[in-house]
This record gives C-alpha cells, sequence and structure tokens, in this order.
C-alpha cells in the first residue's frame, strides 16, 4: 500500500461525540445532526425522556429508531411514543429481510406500504377492487388496529403492525363516493373530514352514513394546503386531481398522500 493510499484510508475519521442533554436548556434536536455517519452518546436525565421522543417527533422525519435496553418499562416507553415506521429493540437498526422485516418510513420519511411487507405487492396490482386482506380484516381491534407476527430468526420476535392514520379528508362529489370512502375508513378505524361545501352538498347522504356506520364526521373549513388532514380520498376527473396534488404539494410538514378514483370507477366497485 502506498504512503498516500495509507494516509487516505487511516488519518481521516470522525471521533466520538458527548452531549450533555440538559434539563434547563432545551435545544432543539436538529442541531445534533450531522451529514456524516457519526456515533454520539448522549447523557440525560432518566426523568426527560418523554420530552426527547417529542422533540425526535417534532423533526417530523419517521424512518427508523433504535433501543437498546435490558428494562422492559424503558423499551415499551420508547416504542409508544415514538412516531417512526420501523423501531429496533435491541437490534441492529440497518438492513431488513423481505417477509420478516419490511421496512418503511411515515411522516417525511414515507407514506407506505412498507417494502417487503404482506401489503406491499398488492399496492403494485392492478385489479378491480381493493379490499382488506382476510388476516387484516379478521385480526383487527376495535379501534383497526392489526398485528401480524413475521417469521424470523429463532429468539428475534417481528411484529407488523397497521394502524388508524387518523383524520382522513373525503373529496367526494357523488352520494356513490362519499359512502364508498366511509366504507373503507370504518373498516380502517380512521375519522372522516369533509370540506364545508361536501357537507351541504351531500348532507342526506352524511346522514345515512352516520345512522349505518356509527361514524362521526368532522366539517373542516379552509384551503387543502392548510387543512390538519393525515390523507385525502379523492373523487373525480385527472385535471382536478392534479389540482389536487399540487395543493398537497405546499403543505408543510409531513407528507399527506392522495388516493383517487373517477365516479365510474366507483360506480363499478372500485375501491
Amino acid at each position: 500500500m502506498s504512503a498516500s493510499l495509507f494516509r487516505a484510508c487511516f488519518e481521516h475519521y470522525v471521533g466520538v461525540v458527548a452531549i450533555r442533554w440538559s434539563s434547563t436548556v432545551s435545544p432543539n434536536y436538529c442541531q445534533i445532526r450531522s451529514p456524516l455517519f457519526r456515533l454520539y452518546v448522549m447523557r440525560y436525565s432518566r426523568a426527560d425522556l418523554d420530552n426527547i421522543l417529542e422533540q425526535i417527533n417534532a423533526e417530523g422525519f419517521g424512518l427508523t429508531f433504535g433501543v437498546h435496553i435490558r428494562i422492559d418499562e424503558m423499551s415499551l416507553q420508547c416504542v409508544t411514543h415514538i412516531d417512526v415506521g420501523n423501531v429496533d429493540v435491541n437490534r441492529n437498526i440497518v438492513g431488513a429481510s423481505v417477509g420478516a422485516q419490511p421496512f418503511g418510513g411515515q411522516g417525511l420519511s414515507g407514506t407506505g406500504p412498507k417494502a417487503g411487507g404482506p401489503l406491499y405487492l398488492r399496492s403494485l396490482v392492478h385489479r378491480d377492487g381493493h379490499t382488506l386482506p382476510a388476516w387484516a380484516a379478521n385480526n383487527a381491534d376495535a379501534n383497526g388496529s392489526v398485528a401480524l407476527a413475521l417469521p424470523g430468526p429463532i429468539g428475534e420476535s417481528n411484529v407488523h403492525q397497521l394502524l388508524p392514520r387518523g383524520p382522513v379528508l373525503c373529496l367526494a362529489q357523488t352520494r356513490q363516493g362519499l359512502p364508498a370512502m366511509c366504507e373503507a375508513l370504518s373498516l380502517t378505524g380512521n375519522k372522516p373530514q369533509v370540506l364545508k361545501d361536501t357537507a351541504q352538498g351531500l348532507s342526506d347522504a352524511i346522514v345515512q352514513i352516520q345512522a349505518s356506520n356509527e361514524l362521526t364526521f368532522a366539517v373542516v373549513t379552509g384551503d387543502i394546503a392548510s387543512i390538519d388532514t393525515e390523507v385525502i380520498l379523492f373523487e373525480g376527473d385527472t385535471d382536478h386531481l392534479l389540482a389536487v396534488h399540487r395543493a398537497v404539494a405546499q403543505r408543510n410538514g409531513a407528507i399527506v398522500p392522495v388516493f383517487g378514483l373517477r365516479t365510474k370507477q366507483i360506480e363499478a366497485g372500485h375501491t
């Protein structure tokens, strides 16, 4: 090995960075970001853990979170409070296996479904109508959440969870479109939102849906770029759908996915 190559390989390195997290000074989490892969050793008070998790969540990115701890109570606290697509407890946080460790983020780190997961291939297939697979429909709890144990190495637990997104904006145009959207929301434990104009134009359909599906509609005002929602369901032609996508692109914060169908597709049974 030449001297110059030796120096290039061994004289450039990134050292360990130690950070003391103070409860009296609450720094923005982004201040300790780095474009380099670097090992950060952070000290913090046990009582400040929830505050640290909140600051991480506030960044909006949600790909992977890892924790190494022997105390089950603390690992459960992290798992239940962190908003990311993948949580790794006492294992490597890089790499994934198809069928055992689906990979995908949320917020600014993705919209799903997870690559290598049980729903991924369905998102790539064009078919007449999309329904929940039997394993999801049959194992959903009262809130619409599903937990599926996936195969993996001996001694390792791999659990794939499907959780309700929360408020979903329904941009329906017809009395056929709105019930189709709400049927999907009812199956998945999500909550419908409608614009004021939709609530007035489809008021009779909303009354029927609330009576049969036990769904409560939230009437929201404002434009698409500012409404607090997690997903948008759209009914209409491609020109209007393009306008919705452009409005969504102006939003700040987490990526909001848009799913659209034409009225004829809904009438034909597509969901």
